[in-house]
């Protein structure tokens, strides 16, 4: 059985497609999806991403965003996403730095929620670089 994903960016549709499961970190931790799933809206955390087309197995890092879950679709809507192959580990690295070192600075809540959101995203694609997820 399979279920229909789309996944949305400001730089447009990353994904549209069908597919057999998805695993996507939300407020609540992983969740793993599959077809007729109990409808849901959830807020995704940046971390790892996956989702299966048959045997076939899609990675990716995302950001921030939001998951809309139907018995046979879902929609994930995200400030950033990328697939683990175009992931560039020493700008990840370089911008993570620069997001710890933000954190010397924080003026007020928003700023550190943002900067903290940032660091999980750059340590996520980190990580799937190195195998870790």
């Amino acid at each position: 059985m399979e279920f229909s994903l789309k996944i949305v960016s400001p730089m447009g549709i990353f994904f549209e497609g069908k597919v057999t499961s998805l695993n996507v970190k939300t407020s609540d931790g992983y969740s793993g999806i599959l077809p007729n799933h109990a409808p849901i809206i959830a807020p995704i955390e940046p971390s790892v991403l996956k989702f299966s087309q048959g045997e076939k197995i899609f990675v990716a890092v995302i950001a921030n965003g939001f998951l809309y879950l139907e018995p046979n679709s879902a929609r994930i809507l995200t400030d950033e996403i990328v697939y683990e192959k175009d992931v560039d580990e020493l700008r990840a690295s370089k911008l993570l730095e620069l997001e710890q070192r933000k954190l010397n600075d924080i003026k007020n809540k928003e700023d550190e929620i943002l900067i903290r959101s940032q660091i999980k995203y750059f340590t996520s694609q980190i990580n799937v670089k190195k195998g870790k997820f």
